[in-house]
């Protein structure tokens, strides 16, 4: 028996539970106590502490999720793991989104359900750190757009999920143009900034969310923009990483989606970008040079305790006379592919008037795709039933 965790099992059912004990007592991990109900589970984690909460997700699924949505609410300090014997994506996603930290498939593995379990109580420590230090705990979502070569697409990404979100969603947006020696974003919306990052980051100690205020330009579509340097400096500004994480978090707990347009390496700042990120959507273009450049970073941050699924990878058809296949890809990178943006002209137009795609055309393929790869991240389904059809096509499942 691994006596290092304690965790406290919930599902409604007593036969499933003694099913999920056996599995879970034959990972050696120990059992503290079992719950039926939401009620019993917060009555047992809070006499029992445990590590975690290890939650059955079968069918019903609804009611499932609800469990983990109102545990996670009344339970923030205690990380829940779903468990299922469904191996679905689609449970994977709406798991994570209702509160859990990870979804782990059944029948349990030893080695799997440790290694978790230590990954989700180093974050509750880690977490635990930050609030004793003041900083704000992340609540909206955050999403990294990163590409380890220039070139592929990264802050045309961002921006325009960045403006259909604004525009779309009707909540709080924000792009942090984290790539100094470029500050491509605020070119890409038009926009001519006073202030940036470099320029808040020198002022941290101060910063709160109303003094951010006055260093974020907003966009016509209500986007908000916190923008790198636009002008040539002989050195590129280094960011201080430990400034652009409390940055990140203090950003998380005011804006519903924090967009990072990183810059093309692996650096301190990216990584902690990337700590931070709920989602990270690694871009590639289809050039042997970028999928090799693509696949070395997925061997490198492989390495490190991000949650499944956290990572996806997204390719770019950046011309017509493609001819890789999306099995082809997820050969040479030894990597599912999660997206994949058409090859449209419109995107170049669009940005020589200085206009998103998503804005100048948002019925072409571009747009679509990029409005359906927002739907899916989150989980749900387009404000408008038209064309989905066509928008489903962009995504690789």
């Amino acid at each position: 028996m691994n006596d290092a965790y304690g965790i406290v099992l919930v599902d409604e059912a007593q036969e499933d539970r003694l099913r999920l004990r056996k599995e879970v007592s034959a990972a050696g991990i120990s059992v503290v106590g079992e719950a039926s109900s939401t009620q019993e589970a917060v009555t047992l984690a809070h006499e029992a502490q445990p590590d975690a909460m290890v939650i059955s997700v079968e069918e019903p699924l609804a009611r499932a999720l609800r469990t983990i949505e109102m545990l996670a609410t009344a339970l923030s300090e205690t990380p829940i793991i779903a468990v299922s014997s469904e191996h679905s994506r689609e449970i994977l996603r709406k798991a994570v989104l209702a509160g859990a930290r990870d979804v782990l498939s059944r029948p349990l593995r030893k080695d799997e359900l440790v290694e978790t379990l230590a990954v989700v109580v180093k974050r509750r420590e880690q977490r635990g750190w930050t609030e004793g230090n003041g900083a704000p705990l992340p609540q909206g979502t955050v999403v990294s757009v990163f590409g380890p070569k220039g070139g592929v697409g990264k802050t045309t990404l961002a921006i325009n999920l960045g403006v259909h979100l604004a525009t779309q969603s009707k909540e709080r947006v924000i792009v942090v143009d984290l790539d100094t020696q470029v500050g491509a974003a605020a070119v890409m919306l038009n926009l001519l900034p006073n202030r940036t990052i470099v320029d808040v980051l020198q002022n941290m100690r101060h910063v709160d969310r109303d003094v951010l205020k006055s260093f974020v330009v907003e966009h016509a579509s209500g986007l908000a923009l916190l923008p790198a340097p636009i002008w040539t400096t002989e050195q590129e500004e280094e960011l201080p990483a430990d400034d652009v994480g409390r940055l990140l978090g203090l950003l998380s707990s005011y804006y519903d989606y924090v967009i990072i347009d990183t810059p093309p390496r692996l650096d301190a700042v990216v990584l902690r970008s990337l700590q931070a990120s709920t989602f990270i959507l690694l871009m590639t273009s289809l050039e042997v040079a970028s999928l090799h450049a693509t696949k070395r970073v997925l061997e490198r941050i492989g390495k490190w305790e991000f949650a499944k699924d956290k990572i996806k990878v997204v390719t770019n058809v950046s011309n017509s006379a493609n001819s890789l296949g999306q099995r082809d890809i997820e050969a040479a990178l030894g990597y599912e592919v999660f997206w994949s943006l058409p090859h449209d002209p419109n995107v170049a137009i669009a940005s020589q008037v200085g206009q998103p795609v998503v804005q100048a055309y948002p019925r072409s393929k571009a747009s679509q795709s990029i409005s359906q790869l927002h739907y899916t991240l989150i989980g749900a389904q387009p404000a408008r039933s038209g064309g989905l059809g066509t928008l489903l096509r962009g995504w690789k499942s």
